[in-house]
């Protein structure tokens, strides 16, 4: 699968003070005016540890965590959801600084759907989902202590 494969195409929102965030490939993007300059400030991907997503009926929310305990929560539009989570699976990618491992594709195979379990070479994707609600974490290989997996009848 291309890195193109997983675009991000986010639209940019205009927030409190001022304040507008842009996702792009490279980072999360802060535009602001101070005493009448502008000012940019480039966040890359591999400066964040946790990204996740949340949806309902009526919204989406992308929740990125900096290193320092910054968090950066930015709230898009009730149509914006399949693209909130494409986007994130982008993201995903591109938090671990550049290293883009592969996994091999029989141990996603065995995982069924519905366990909204995604293997990645630097983490996995944990998601659950019910009628009208949608969350989904990316939690880097670091940060797991141990792990069980078990088959079910169900």
């Amino acid at each position: 699968m291309s890195e193109d494969t997983f675009a991000i195409e986010l639209p940019a929102i205009l927030a409190a003070f001022g304040k507008r965030f842009e996702v792009l490939d490279t980072g999360l993007q802060i535009s602001s005016k101070e005493l009448g300059k502008d000012k940019v400030e480039m966040l890359p991907w591999d400066s964040f540890k946790q990204c996740s997503v949340e949806t309902t009926c009526c919204s989406a929310r992308l929740k990125l965590t900096q290193a320092d305990g910054d968090t950066y929560s930015l709230k898009f539009g009730a149509f914006a959801g399949q693209s909130v989570h494409s986007s994130a699976q982008a993201i995903y990618r591109k938090m671990n600084m550049g290293v883009h491992q592969t996994v091999d594709p029989e141990l996603q195979s065995k995982i069924p759907a519905k366990n909204k379990l995604q293997v990645l070479g630097t983490g996995l994707v944990l998601g659950v989902k019910y009628p009208c609600y949608e969350r989904s974490t990316f939690v880097p290989w670091e940060s797991i202590v141990s792990m069980q997996l078990s088959h079910g009848c169900c």
